[in-house]
């Protein structure tokens, strides 16, 4: 969306410029858990509130095999980087949920 408005009008957002920038290898990890964390769920806490589910080595590991990306020490390499980010994840929305 940033880089939308980028492309729009010239101009690069503030936001846009305090973003991090990876490099090709994070690149790819990040996308991975994106896309395996958007479709992980949510549970319910009560009261409304809810966390998200976190991303399972099965799911990482069936992502591998549909993209065809292969070798044990490198699936384990990617699972450990996609837990690392999930655990993140799930500790920022327990964080706000208590108020933090």
């Amino acid at each position: 969306m940033l880089r939308d408005i980028e492309a729009s009008t010239g101009r690069t957002p503030d936001a846009l410029k305090a973003f991090p920038i990876l490099d090709a290898r994070l690149q790819f990890v990040f996308k991975v858990f994106d896309r395996l964390a958007k479709g992980s769920g949510y549970t319910g806490l009560g009261m409304g509130g809810v966390i998200p589910n976190p991303v399972s080595a099965s799911e990482v590991f069936r992502y591998c095999d549909g993209i065809g990306y292969h070798g044990a020490r490198r699936r384990v390499e990617l699972l450990d980087l996609v837990q690392c980010l999930d655990q993140a994840r799930i500790a920022r929305a327990l964080d706000s949920k208590d108020g933090g």
